[in-house]
């Protein structure tokens, strides 16, 4: 049974493992997902935002218009008594009773809108700054891995380009030493003619020479 136990957690840390790496793998594209379900999300905020403050928006106006009808019916009232038409006032009066229940509830119903509407505004401004964040910090990181991309393949040709430099040098070592071999030949050459030219002219100095000293016998003889 140990065994058996052993070898389930092997496997589980191997399931772990192959997961890790692939969300490792697929780290760039997961995030860039992450950022787009949370501008949904933001966008859907938004939407219901708007909606609170449409709805707080009809409250309020249909709350005013009770109210400017209460105003109204209390100016009948204070007409009614100064002309001492109590009975008429007292109708008015109940009626103003009874929509002042209304007239509360709606204040209430508006008020909390409001706290609401701030509430969500707050949060919804929280949420819009850290994801200006997170895109900034997506960008760099796109930044960041262009650049690495970049760094391996240029190690790769490189690597590559190392044997070509080292085929081109030894291309190059090779017609330098033709070249110069060329030009010791000629040198050599030309060496050898100057020696050639000088043997003749040292000769024919030697035999000028004889040549005088063959006229002077002969003519000390005579």
């Amino acid at each position: 049974m140990n065994i058996i136990k052993k070898l389930a957690t092997a496997l589980q840390g191997g399931i772990r493992e192959s997961g890790e790496m692939m969300v490792d793998a697929n780290g760039m594209r997961i995030f860039a997902q992450e950022i787009h379900q949370c501008e949904h999300s933001i966008t859907q905020s938004k939407q219901q935002l708007a909606s609170i403050i449409a709805q707080k928006t009809k409250l309020k106006r249909a709350l005013e218009q009770l109210q400017k009808g209460m105003a109204l019916n209390e100016e009948k009232i204070a007409l009614l008594l100064a002309q001492d038409k109590e009975e008429e006032a007292l109708q008015l009066a109940e009626l103003i009773a009874e929509k002042e229940p209304l007239i509360l509830r709606q204040q209430q119903q508006v008020q909390q809108m409001v706290e609401y509407e701030r509430s969500l505004q707050q949060t919804l401004k929280k949420r819009v700054n850290r994801l200006s964040s997170y895109r900034s910090e997506y960008q760099m990181l796109q930044a960041t891995e262009h650049l690495q991309t970049a760094q391996r393949k240029l190690s790769a040709q490189s690597s590559h380009g190392q044997s070509s430099f080292t085929d081109m040098q030894d291309s190059l070592n090779r017609i330098q030493q033709r070249q110069q071999h060329f030009s010791d030949q000629e040198s050599a050459m030309e060496q050898v003619d100057a020696y050639l030219e000088g043997a003749d002219m040292s000769a024919q100095a030697t035999v000028n020479s004889k040549a005088r000293d063959i006229l002077e016998g002969i003519r000390n003889k005579k």
